[in-house]
Formats: C-alpha cells, structure tokens, sequence
C-alpha cells in the first residue's frame, strides 16, 4: 500500500508540472516564458524516467505475479504501451533541445508537446482507475 501511496504522489507531481507546461505551451508566445518552460521540462523529465524506469516496473511485476491469466494478458499490453510511450517521450527529448529549437517552430512544438502530454495524463489516468485498484485487492 505504500508503494500506491509513494506512486500516487509521483502522479500528482507530474500531473502538476504537466498542468504548468500547459498554461505556458498555451500562451500566445510561450518563448516569453523560455527559461521557465526549460526549468518544468527538465524537472518533469527527471521525475518522469525515476517513475518510469524505477517504480513503473516494480508495479508491473507484482501484478503481474498475482492475477489470473487473462488480467495478465492485459497487463503485458499495457506494459508493452508504457514502453511505446516511454519511447516516444525519449524521442522527444532528443528533437526538441530547448531553447535552439523552439524558435524557429513554436507550433510543432507546442503541438507535440500537448499530444505527448495527454498520452501521459491518459496513462496516469488508467493506472490510477485500474492498476492500483487492482494492486489493492490482490494484496
């Protein structure tokens, strides 16, 4: 159960940092804002990779030890999506090196940014809805 609890604040904590990014993406000229868009991303992606790299997993393999087998069907694609996502963030952080890149195409970045954003909040939604319920009533 603590573990929950120590995820659950992790998902608050990114879902903050996510809801600034967005107020600042959402502006008419977010470069106005370039240091502190800089500062939210790096500090979002930091804690993003510790929650994907060390705590997702550890989630992932006691679910996974637990149910039956057609839960741990579902748990496989959905762990096979966080990798996808997972990805995909990282392929986002090699294309958009701030500030040099943001300059020239505000727009493709605001827009791949909120698109990768919502993909996050969708995938903190589901595991807060439906793996740690799960998790719970494993134990």
């Amino acid at each position: 159960m603590q573990r929950i609890q120590r995820l659950r604040i992790q998902h608050r904590g990114l879902t903050d940092r996510m809801e600034r990014i967005r107020q600042i993406l959402l502006t008419k000229d977010p470069c106005q804002q370039e240091e502190a868009l800089r500062t939210l991303l790096v500090r979002f992606s930091e804690e993003l990779a510790k929650h994907l790299l060390v705590d997702e997993p550890e989630i992932y393999r006691d679910l996974a030890n637990r149910m039956d087998p057609a839960l741990q069907r579902n748990l496989l694609r959905y762990s096979n999506e966080l990798n996808l996502l997972a990805c995909a963030y990282k392929e986002y952080e090699t294309t958009w090196q701030l500030p040099e890149c943001l300059h020239d195409q505000v727009e493709l970045f605001r827009r791949e940014t909120l698109i990768l954003l919502d993909a996050i909040q969708r995938r903190i939604r589901y595991e807060e809805e439906v793996l740690f319920p799960a998790l719970s009533e494993s134990t």
